[in-house]
């Protein structure tokens, strides 16, 4: 199970907002991720954070025009987010997104969504 099967999820290429200092909870990894409420079943975070032991931390928007004012304001802190098709053609174009490094993707060899 991956997050990506929560929908057609890009990363964000804003400069990533300071995380807060570390401690023994705060140390596993974290995705935050931006994107639609009851885009994907209730319990796949939950799963997948069972099964990769990375905290997603889940912020919900309201539409896309909120969802790109976040976006185009930069250091947005995000790691994931799910724009719709004709915004995520423009936030491309505008250069927000930076691309994958699939070498930090382990399982990317066998994923069915390389390209």
């Amino acid at each position: 199970m991956t997050i990506a099967a929560c929908g057609p999820l890009v990363l964000a290429g804003c400069a990533r907002a300071p995380e807060p200092a570390a401690s023994d909870a705060a140390s596993q990894p974290v995705v935050h991720y931006l994107g639609w409420p009851d885009s994907f079943p209730p319990d796949l975070l939950a799963r997948f954070e069972r099964e990769t032991g990375i905290r997603v931390v889940l912020d919900v928007t309201d539409g896309n025009a909120t969802m790109e004012a976040r976006l185009m304001a930069g250091r947005s802190g995000y790691d994931l987010v799910q724009p719709s098709g004709s915004f995520l053609t423009r936030q491309v174009a505008a250069g927000i997104y930076q691309p994958l490094d699939k070498a930090l993707i382990p399982a990317w060899r066998t994923s069915t969504l390389r390209s």
